[in-house]
């Protein structure tokens, strides 16, 4: 098994996996980057053993499970969505030709364009004499037929949801880097906060635990906006501990609601930021156990990976948003669009209560923390809805016509919170679960009878 542009599948101690990874061509880099977020490609592989001097032929399966063959290191790219565009300009390529939405970076201004995603110009397509086409697969499948007789190799790539994708950025980290610890956070509604939304490697995944800007060395590379790699951690780790467990004792802090996850005995982390456009979209942090872990080259390496997942991570947002806008449209027609199947969920606790403390906008469950914030808030709607009114299907839009949820006007990140409180509810109570229709629809499932009351 082989992956694009990595000649190795597990990372070397010392980081000699991610210096031959971005040690190839930005095409290379782009292609690898495409294929491990899993969302936006599939795995690729080939049946000849790995070789760290041949890379070349290499096969990938694309998006809509095609074959693509690439006999070598494609130099004239056509890129036809935004995304491939930022990705192949974040690993310093250029396209020869790209689609009119594509407006970022400057870079790209001025460049031949080859129409949109519902209306490419295979002529000017061809004029550019491109070695390798990146379409997206959920709109542009249709134009295959017409780009087949360029001759020319055309990978198909899409997105599925936020949800896939995450998981699938930590797995690639882990199979194709050996990064088998990792955790990214994202700006919680509050202020100043993070809050986690995926993990691997670890006993708890931590989803909801919360890192103030400036604290920590998450909350340090939010501040700053700029890669932290800290090697000799255990000694430093131990004292703070010591010193936090005395401070509660003492009452001078409180205790954390859910805390971060984290090794036993780390002793290197490597924080990257994630920036689109300066703007801060998320924090990526690694940790192992190996002392000096993470070199000058990992840093520098996983920073320029930290571009495209910023990248793919906000175009997933406002790329669900559109989408869920869009099938909500068509489930207002006389012909709704298909929705996944109902499949009432097995008992697992025979009551649960549920208290709301309106204060503090947290949601306790049998007496133990839950969640809070805009999460909380959600979720007490929906358990109110269903108690008074006995409807347990809802819309994201209805959620963002609510004016009782304060939702922002602009980038409310509304399905990341879902998220996030979806997967909550998986860990902590798994027979309360909200479970996708489609895009922009859900049903909330109880497997118990569920009490309610309110606190201040």
């Amino acid at each position: 098994m082989r992956t694009i542009g990595c000649p190795v599948k597990k990372a070397y101690p010392g980081g000699e996996g991610t210096r031959r990874f971005f040690g190839l061509k930005p095409i290379a880099v782009l292609l690898s980057l495409l294929i491990l977020a899993g969302s936006l490609a599939t795995a690729a592989c080939s049946s000849e053993p790995a070789s760290t001097n041949t890379d070349y032929p290499l096969t990938i399966t694309d998006s809509l499970g095609r074959s693509v063959q690439f006999d070598q290191i494609p130099e004239r790219i056509v890129t036809t969505h935004p995304t491939a565009t930022e990705v192949l300009c974040c690993v310093g390529g250029l396209p020869v030709g790209c689609d009119t939405t594509s407006k970022y970076p400057p870079d790209v201004d001025g460049l031949p364009t080859v129409g949109s995603a519902f209306y490419l110009s295979v002529e000017a397509i061809a004029g550019l004499q491109p070695d390798l086409i990146i379409i997206e697969a959920l709109t542009q499948e249709r134009f295959l037929s017409s780009l087949s007789p360029l001759g020319v190799p055309v990978v198909a790539v899409k997105a599925a949801c936020l949800d896939d994708l995450l998981d699938s950025i930590l797995a690639g980290l882990d199979e194709i880097f050996g990064f088998s610890h990792s955790m990214i956070l994202v700006p919680a509604e509050e202020a100043g906060v993070l809050v986690m939304i995926a993990s691997r490697g670890y006993p708890e995944n931590g989803v909801g635990a919360e890192a103030r800007i400036g604290e920590g060395i998450i909350g340090v590379v939010a501040e700053a906006q700029k890669p932290i790699r800290i090697s000799g951690l255990l000694r430093a780790l131990l004292y703070a501990h010591a010193v936090g467990q005395r401070a509660r004792a003492s009452g001078l802090c409180p205790p954390e609601r859910i805390p971060l996850p984290g090794l036993a005995s780390p002793e290197s982390q490597l924080g990257i930021p994630l920036l689109v456009r300066g703007e801060l979209v998320g924090v990526l942090c690694i940790e192992s156990e190996e002392q000096y872990r993470f070199h000058e080259e990992d840093k520098t390496s996983i920073e320029l990976l930290g571009s495209y997942l910023a990248i793919a991570i906000q175009n997933m947002q406002l790329q669900e948003r559109a989408e869920s806008a869009a099938e909500e449209a068509l489930a207002a027609a006389p012909e709704a669009a298909p929705t996944l199947p109902v499949h009432p969920p097995s008992r697992v606790a025979a009551r649960r209560e549920v208290t709301y403390y309106t204060g503090d906008e947290l949601i306790m469950v049998d007496g133990e923390y839950l969640i809070r914030s805009l999460p909380a808030r959600i979720l007490w709607k929906l358990l109110t809805v269903r108690e008074r009114e006995g409807r347990a299907e809802f819309t994201n839009r209805e959620l963002r016509l609510d004016k009782s949820l304060n939702l922002p006007e602009f980038k409310d990140n509304l399905e990341s919170r879902l998220l996030l409180l979806r997967r909550r509810l998986d860990q902590k109570c798994p027979d309360i679960r909200l479970v996708r229709r489609a895009r922009g629809r859900f049903g909330l499932e109880l497997a118990s009878e569920v009490t309610l009351s309110t606190r201040p």
